[in-house]
């Protein structure tokens, strides 16, 4: 039976990509993309860095939209939903999945857990310029030569992952605002809180200022306001919940902090236009 915690790594790439493998890691390329069934919102158990060669692909991670072009490359951790918003599978494009386990002595992979690039409430998607994309396009290369090697495919992996931690260090980013400050703040607290927490005065308690004020500033700084941005969340993990595991709505009803199940039915109903068990059956 698939569960919350038996669906990861192994269980997306057999079941979404639709290849069998036995390893801790798989490259893809959009031959095998465009033979998924990613038309949901979806949970990564597993960590992911992608490029893009060409086009351009939408795609949502969390509460953030994005546009991803040839030439970006794409960071993607354990616990981040995402949502692809289009079909263009058949662009080129190339990632490399993997687990900790990729990683052995003399590599601790720890520093996995450690590092800041996986995190929810980072930059997940990143704009290279001339000089990084022939790097990553020959890491990748390396990678594809030596898909077979789990030593090599993991030394060529750190070495993205370092290059990644440099390029997020050394980006200066523009001089905030006290509003988004506080709307980005807003954000890292509800992405790891809002399956227990779902009313807007307790993330307003936590960053000193009033629910109103709270308001102001996220609907300034993401056009949404706070409670909008706790519902999409709580709906996106619910999709991802329907189509990833066989819980049933009981069950996803209490995990989403529901204690009334007719409750989330009618909330569901009411955010996506289909009850719950529907939308499943799509």
């Amino acid at each position: 039976m698939t569960d919350l915690k038996t669906f990861e790594f192994h269980r997306f790439v057999e079941s979404i990509l639709q290849i069998n493998t036995s390893r801790n890691y798989l490259i893809a390329d959009q031959r095998n993309f465009a033979g998924s069934r990613l038309n949901y919102p979806y949970r990564n158990y597993f960590y992911g860095i992608g490029l893009m060669y060409e086009g351009k692909r939408r795609l949502r991670v969390g509460i953030n939209d994005y546009t991803l072009q040839a030439g970006d490359l794409l960071v993607i951790g354990p616990g981040t939903i995402r949502h692809w918003l289009d079909d263009n599978w058949g662009i080129e494009q190339v990632a490399v999945f993997f687990t900790p386990h990729l990683f052995t002595p003399p590599i601790n992979p720890q520093f996995l857990a450690d590092s800041a690039i996986f995190g929810q409430s980072i930059q997940h998607v990143i704009a290279l310029d001339s000089a990084d994309l022939v790097f990553f396009k020959q890491l990748f290369e390396q990678v594809r030569q030596n898909e077979k090697s789990q030593k090599v495919v993991a030394a060529l992996t750190l070495a993205m992952i370092e290059r990644i931690e440099l390029l997020t260090t050394v980006t200066q980013p523009h001089k905030t605002s006290r509003k988004e400050q506080i709307s980005k703040a807003f954000c890292r607290m509800v992405n790891a809180q809002y399956l227990e927490k779902k009313d807007v005065a307790h993330y307003a308690d936590q960053l000193n200022i009033t629910p109103k004020y709270l308001n102001e500033a996220v609907k300034e700084s993401t056009g949404k306001a706070p409670k909008a941005i706790i519902e999409q969340l709580i709906m996106q993990e619910a999709k991802s919940l329907l189509k990833q595991t066989q819980m049933n709505i009981k069950e996803i009803s209490y995990w989403l902090g529901y204690d009334d199940p007719s409750y989330f039915t009618k909330a569901f109903k009411t955010a996506e236009g289909l009850l719950p068990n529907e939308y499943r059956g799509q």
